[in-house]
């Protein structure tokens, strides 16, 4: 217990990823899958927005942000009336882990 700096160093945060999409996603976007690779920080977010414009808002939203290293847009989709389907794959940053109290938010509406 005295020297316990090595322990929580080399510790991921998780909840920092549930974090950083609660705060950077647009209140029109629903996701509906959220997967997230092993050690490292590679997520695949699935989803719908109620259109193509809201869609491209998002991905503006998280290519602003300092923790996305990487987008990849898997695919998109109009769907019915209008309705935008969606999948990508994000490449986080490592950072992401380390403790602190809120991420950056970029929210341009």
């Amino acid at each position: 217990i005295d020297n316990y700096g090595p322990l929580i160093r080399n510790r991921r945060i998780f909840s920092n990823i549930l974090s950083f999409f609660e705060k950077n996603t647009l209140p029109r976007v629903w996701c509906s899958k959220f997967s997230a690779g092993g050690k490292d920080a590679n997520i695949i977010l699935s989803g719908e927005t109620e259109n193509l414009e809201i869609f491209s808002r998002q991905i503006l939203v998280f290519e602003e942000n300092e923790y996305l290293t990487k987008i990849t847009i898997l695919s998109s989709t109009s769907g019915d009336e209008g309705r935008a389907n969606f999948n990508i794959a994000l490449s986080l940053d490592p950072k992401i882990f380390d403790f602190m109290k809120k991420p950056e938010i970029i929210n341009p509406q």
